[in-house]
């Protein structure tokens, strides 16, 4: 499968548009979750930290390699930029990461149900407990849902 690539500019806007599109769609709420998208092998722009989605701009994303690295940028990245940053590493032909903290998913999160799948192509599940912000929360969820598109 090939990955469509973003000039950075683009990224950064579609980056804007998506956070305003969840907004709009109730999946998030503030500043919660965070969205990426990748530019090039090395670089991905990245929402950045405790930064709201209603008056998120282009010039706030933050650029970051794959290793987590600021490369360029004014805020500090998205503090799950391990989970955005495993899931390009793992997964090459990732374009896009999107993670919400929508109060249905969370609902069901809380109550450790899985999100039911309604296509083939996705398949969703409550990870179980793990601290944010850590890898161990993304290979707590890896180990139920070894892909997820």
């Amino acid at each position: 499968m090939e990955t469509h690539l973003f000039a950075k500019e683009s990224a950064c806007a579609a980056i804007v548009e998506t956070g305003h599109a969840l907004i709009e769609k109730k999946l998030v709420a503030g500043s919660w979750g965070n969205i990426s998208c990748r530019i090039d092998a090395q670089n991905i722009a990245i929402t950045p930290s405790g930064h709201g989605y209603e008056t998120l701009t282009p010039e706030d994303v933050v650029i970051i390699n794959r290793d987590g690295d600021v490369v360029e940028g004014k805020y500090i990245p998205s503090s799950e930029l391990k989970v955005h940053t495993a899931i390009y590493n793992a997964y090459p032909e990732a374009g896009a990461v999107i993670h919400t903290h929508s109060i249905y998913a969370s609902a069901l999160a809380a109550m450790h149900q899985g999100v039911p799948a309604i296509i083939e192509d996705i398949r969703l599940s409550a990870a179980g407990w793990s601290a944010p912000n850590t890898l161990s929360a993304v290979r707590r969820s890896w180990r139920r849902t070894p892909c997820v598109r």
